[in-house]
C-alpha cells in the first residue's frame, strides 16, 4: 500500500467522522429544540379575563394595583352578558388579576359581594365583624391545551366561603389561598369542595382571636365538602370535611388540649356562650367578667335579682339524650 492510498484513507475516515459529529449534533439540536417546544405548548398559560365581581352592598371597595388606597366601585356603563342573571340592583362588572376588594364593617351583614369565576366556582365575601381584605393573585389556564387551571386568592382579612366548581375540563386544576403578608402559608383547596376561611382582624388590621376571649390567630379553615392541605412554617397538614384547623400568628398549627391540629368544624358565636368560665358569684358581680355583664333598669329602693344558669335539656332531645 503506497503512502498516497493512506494519506487518501486517513483523509476519508477524518470526512466520515466529521460529518457524524455534526449529523450527532444537528439530532441534539433538533431533540433539544423539540423538548423545549413541547414545553412551552404544554406550560405556556394565558390569563382569564371572565372573572366577576358581584357587589350586593355599598361600602364595598376597589383597589387598583397602581393605587395605593382602595376606590368606590364605578357602575359598569354597559351590562355584560353574563351579568344578566342578576338583579339590577346587583353591581356586576369584571375583575381581573392584581384587584384587591376591600369590604367596609357598614357594609352589612351576610354576603356583600361574591366573585364568581368563569367554571361557576363563587367566593361570598362577609364584612362582619370588622370588614375584609380579598384580592385575585392569578387566574391563569392552559394557552394550547387542556392541561392546568391555576387559580391564587389573596384573603388578609375577613371571611370568605369558597365553593368551588367539580367538574372541570382541565386535566389539573390547582386553588391555593394565601394568607398573612408575613408568613408564608398557603391553602389548597380541592376542586368541587366547600370550605370557610376566617382570617380575623380588628378593624385597625391588628389580629385577633375568632371571640373577645380568645387569642390571635392567622386565620381558620374549614372544609364542609372537598379537602383541603395547609402548608405553614414547614408544616404540612390535609384537612378533612367536618374539620377545622387554627393557624398561629408565627404559622404553626394551633393544637387544643388534647395536641390535635384537628377540631370539630362547628363554633360558638358568642365568647363563654354556655356559662361555664366563671363561676355564679363572678356573673353576678358588676365587672365580675370579661364576657357578660349583668345590670338592670329597675327603679331605685327596688331589689336587686340574680343571675344564675340551670343546665337542663331541650325539649327535643328528651332526658337528656
Amino acid at each position: 500500500m503506497t503512502q498516497s492510498t493512506l494519506n487518501y484513507n486517513h483523509v476519508q475516515r477524518s470526512a466520515w467522522l466529521t460529518l457524524l459529529a455534526f449529523f450527532g449534533l444537528f439530532c441534539v439540536l433538533v431533540a433539544v429544540g423539540g423538548f423545549f417546544g413541547w414545553r412551552f405548548y404544554t406550560s405556556a398559560m394565558v390569563p382569564v379575563t371572565d372573572t366577576l365581581l358581584l357587589r350586593y352592598a355599598t361600602s364595598v371597595l376597589i383597589k387598583e394595583p397602581d393605587l395605593a388606597t382602595a376606590q368606590d366601585i364605578s357602575p359598569p356603563e354597559l351590562r355584560l352578558p353574563a351579568c344578566q342573571f342578576y338583579k339590577a340592583e346587583v353591581l356586576c362588572k369584571p375583575f381581573s388579576e392584581g384587584q384587591r376588594l376591600v369590604g367596609k364593617r357598614d357594609a352589612g351583614y351576610g354576603p356583600v359581594a361574591a366573585i364568581k369565576l368563569p367554571d361557576q366556582s363563587l367566593i361570598n365575601l362577609h364584612t362582619q365583624p370588622d370588614g375584609f381584605i380579598f384580592g385575585l393573585k392569578k387566574y391563569q389556564v392552559s394557552r394550547w391545551t387542556k392541561g392546568l387551571q391555576n387559580v391564587v386568592f389573596e384573603q388578609l382579612a375577613g371571611y370568605a366561603r369558597y365553593d368551588l366548581a367539580g367538574d372541570q375540563p382541565y386535566e389539573r386544576v390547582s386553588y391555593t389561598v394565601e394568607m398573612g403578608e408575613d408568613v408564608a402559608t398557603k391553602l389548597f383547596l380541592a376542586a368541587g369542595g366547600s370550605y370557610s376561611v376566617d382570617v380575623p382582624r380588628w378593624a385597625s388590621g391588628e389580629p385577633r382571636g375568632r371571640l373577645i376571649d380568645q387569642p390571635p390567630i392567622l386565620f381558620e379553615v374549614a372544609v364542609r365538602t372537598g379537602s383541603a392541605t395547609l402548608e405553614s412554617a414547614g408544616q404540612s397538614l390535609s384537612i378533612r370535611p367536618g374539620e377545622k384547623v387554627q393557624v398561629a400568628l408565627d404559622g404553626t398549627i394551633v393544637l387544643d388540649n388534647n395536641g390535635q391540629a384537628d377540631q370539630d368544624a362547628f363554633w360558638e358565636l358568642l365568647p363563654d356562650g354556655d356559662f361555664s368560665a366563671f363561676t355564679t358569684e363572678l356573673y353576678n358581680t358588676p365587672a365580675g367578667t370579661d364576657t357578660w355583664s349583668i345590670g338592670s333598669n329597675g327603679e331605685p329602693n327596688v331589689l336587686p335579682g340574680e343571675f344564675s344558669v340551670v343546665r337542663t335539656c331541650a325539649p327535643d332531645v328528651g332526658l337528656c339524650g
